[in-house]
This record gives structure tokens, sequence and C-alpha cells, in this order.
């Protein structure tokens, strides 16, 4: 009985696919030592590298292997979108850890969706995530100028105009909403443009995060920095260096250790990969890897009777209760707001949004 974990393992979020699919691993082989399943659980890992063609590809692959019973994946927003209704018209299950772009869920509602409603999304989608970053930056900040920034991906894009919307409405100003093409080196022209705004925001990754933070910081703008959760990574201090320092990023739902239940499986992880760090989505990898093999032991290794266990989850796990709306949405809405620590190289929890 085999699980398929798609996941960015190479190019510049390899490090947050590696760790969601470390801990999938770690549930996977805490499973099979309970002696509770009668067959050997396999788990897949299939590279997707971040990129929406590839996915498709990826997901042609696995939902032709008939002992594949569900998948766990994607990271990102357009792989997810990309490779979803593969699995719809297989009828194969799609647990989402890290993908938060909302039409992921919403457009299975839709007439022409090719199959069953088949994604379960474990975190907060960007509507809820976007909101959550332009009343911190209104409320909180006192910005009342922000520029939004972006990547020009489903993922960069779609929370931009999520933060955009919020905060005009809430009577803030976004004189510029711009885009960066990923992989861009040049940010000269940046510091300009930027002078006469109190706050940026900047919807993508950490590597074009961190180097537009370094120009600016380089060139003496004194304003506040946000982002979401894809340039939440240790690997932005690599990028920028000290730069970082101040500034404010958010992820889905609670960290870890802020989860009452989530001490045993902090625990373990570190027992199992000493000295690797946890990335923003590990837990929710790892909860979506706990519920499917619940359902499992419950209904058997059967897609179909997976699906409609899946629609029916109650369940409590480390992330606390967890339940899908008719989207297959998380009814969880917690949002949590960092600021970075460039001394320490770390983000430090400002507070939970809800």
């Amino acid at each position: 009985m085999r699980i398929a974990v798609a996941m960015p393992l190479t190019g510049p979020t390899a490090p947050t696919g590696t760790g969601a699919l470390r801990a999938i691993e770690l549930a996977v082989a805490e499973a099979q030592g309970t002696g509770a399943f009668p067959y050997k659980l396999e788990v897949v890992p299939v590279d997707d590298r971040g990129d929406g063609e590839t996915a498709v590809n990826v997901a042609n692959l696995i939902v032709s292997k008939p002992d594949v019973v569900a998948v766990i994946g994607h990271l990102h927003s357009e792989t997810a979108l990309r490779a979803a209704p593969v699995y719809a018209r297989a009828g194969l299950p799609l647990l989402v850890p890290g993908a938060t772009n909302p039409d992921l869920t919403l457009r299975q509602l839709s007439p022409d969706w090719p199959g069953p409603r088949n994604v379960f999304r474990l975190l907060p989608h960007d509507g809820i995530q976007g909101r959550a970053l332009a009343e911190f930056a209104f409320n909180t900040l006192r910005l009342r100028r922000l520029a939004v920034i972006h990547e020009k991906t489903l993922y960069g894009e779609g929370l931009a105009q999520e933060v955009r919307a919020r905060f005009t409405s809430l009577g803030g100003g976004v004189p510029l909403f711009e885009a960066i093409q990923r992989g861009s080196q040049d940010f000269s022209a940046w510091p300009a443009k930027l002078k006469n705004v109190d706050g940026v925001f900047y919807g993508g990754i950490y590597v074009e995060a961190g180097l537009l933070l370094k120009r600016l910081r380089d060139f003496g703008w004194k304003g506040r920095f946000l982002a979401g959760d894809g340039a939440r990574a240790p690997e932005i201090f690599d990028v920028a260096g000290s730069a970082v320092e101040g500034a404010y990023f958010s992820t889905p739902g609670l960290p870890p250790d802020a989860l009452p239940d989530a001490h045993r499986f902090l625990e373990a992880y570190r027992n199992r990969y000493p000295g690797e760090a946890l990335g923003v989505y590990d837990h929710f990898a790892y909860e979506a890897a706990e519920l499917l093999l619940d359902a499992i032991a419950q209904v058997g290794p059967d897609r179909a009777k997976l699906l409609d266990s899946m629609r029916r989850t109650d369940r409590y796990g480390i992330l606390g209760r967890t339940r899908f709306d008719a989207k297959g949405d998380v009814r969880e809405r917690r949002i949590s707001i960092w600021k970075a620590d460039a001394e320490s190289r770390s983000f430090l929890l400002r507070l939970d949004h809800q």
C-alpha cells in the first residue's frame, strides 16, 4: 500500500519540501510500528521541482500506479492547482499541507470539475492570510501607504491581491502594485520607487524577498517590510543577512511549539532527525499523514472510501481539531505573525491573529 508524496525536492524551495517529506515519513514509520496495518506502508516521494508543468507530469505518473491510494502534496499553489484535476479524474485523494491559493479548493465546486471533490487542505488559505497581514500592517504597525509587490505567480500575486484589497478597505493607500519576475537579479530601480511609502509587502518566496530587502536597506530605506509564508524561510538570512532584521512574516496556523498537542511530534521529529530544523509546513504534513493513516485504518486502502472518510473528518491531532468545510478547506482560521531577528537567524512569534 503506497502513499505518494509530491514535493519540491530540488530547486530553491527544496529545503521546505524535504522537511515536509521527513515529517510524512516519520508519521508512516510510527504507524507501521504500531502493528495496526496488515500490510507494508510505503512512501513514494516524487519531485515536482516547484514547477507547474512538472507537477502535471508527476500527477500523471502517480495516478498510473494502482497501488497508490492517496497523495500528500503539493507545496506551491501553481503545482497544486495544475495537478489536482489529474488526481480528481482518477478519484485520488489529495491532502495539501502547503499550497494556499483559495482557488485550489473553491474550483472543486464548479460543475466542470473533472471528478469527485478530492482536495483537502490542512492550513488556512491566502484569503485569510492576506487579511491578517493587511490588518496587522494597518492596525498594529500604523502604516498608511503600503507598496505591494509580488513575484507574478499564482501564490505571490494572489496573496498580494488579498493584502491590497483588505488594506485599502481599512482606509490605507496602495500607491504601487507591481511585479518582480522570479529569478530577477536587478533591484536597482526599487529604492527610488519606494521612497514615498512607509511599508512594503512582498508576495513571493524568500529569494527575491531577500534580494529586494537587502537592496532597500543598502540604500537607507527605513520603512517596514512584510511578506507571507513563502518568504519565511531560514535561507532568507543567507540572501539578505542583517537586512532582514525587524521584517515581518506571516504563516498559516500556529507553530508546533504553540500547539498543546504537538509535543509528541516535536520530540519524535528531533529524535529521528537530530539537528534538522523544522520547516514552516512540517507539522501540517505530519498531520496530513496521520489523518490519512487513520482513515486507511478505518476504511481500508480504497480511494473512493477514503474520499468519503476525508469529507467526514472530525479529528483531534497535533493541530487540534481538524474538520473540512464543503470546499475541502480546514475550518481552523489562525494566522501567525513573526518578526525576524537577524542576530539569532530566527523568527520570533509576534502574535496569533484570528
